[in-house]
């Protein structure tokens, strides 16, 4: 969404700008919910029992 508002504010062109907006915004914040959703169940999951970095972390 913001390569399509950059390029028309490069090229000078604010239909494009708005059009990106108006297209780009929903698909752009589920496609950000479901990474989000994916990467919390992903932490869960260590391959061989790996601990995570924070854990790991002296204080």
């Amino acid at each position: 969404m913001t390569l399509v508002q950059f390029i028309g504010a490069v090229l000078q062109i604010p239909a494009l700008v708005v059009m990106g907006e108006e297209l780009l915004l929903k698909p752009a914040i589920a496609a950000a919910a479901a990474f989000g959703l994916f990467s919390f169940f992903a932490s869960y999951f260590q391959p061989g029992g790996q601990e995570n970095d924070e854990e790991r972390e002296e204080i």
